[in-house]
């Protein structure tokens, strides 16, 4: 039979949901990025730094999984290398 009030329950599942909530990014891979922003706002990011970003990707062999730029910095993200 039941023996513990109802509100021990509750704490129990509320824990257990905490707790489930805190482990979703394990079973997401990482994959790693870089964000480029300028270190002086009188210097501008723009589609000729992205340019530049892509060619030295493609020069070290890198094919970005995204490249794009959001606001004052441009984000880039590649798909991580597999370890043998």
């Amino acid at each position: 039979m039941n023996r513990y009030p109802l509100w021990k329950y509750a704490i129990l599942v509320v824990a257990f949901l905490i707790g489930v909530l805190y482990t979703l990014p394990n079973f997401f891979g990482e994959d790693p990025a870089v964000q480029v922003s300028a270190a002086r706002s009188s210097v501008r990011v723009d589609a000729t730094t992205q340019a530049r970003i892509q060619q030295a990707l493609a020069q070290a062999g890198i094919k970005p999984l995204s490249l794009a730029q959001e606001g004052a910095s441009i984000k880039c993200a590649w798909k991580a290398p597999t370890r043998s």
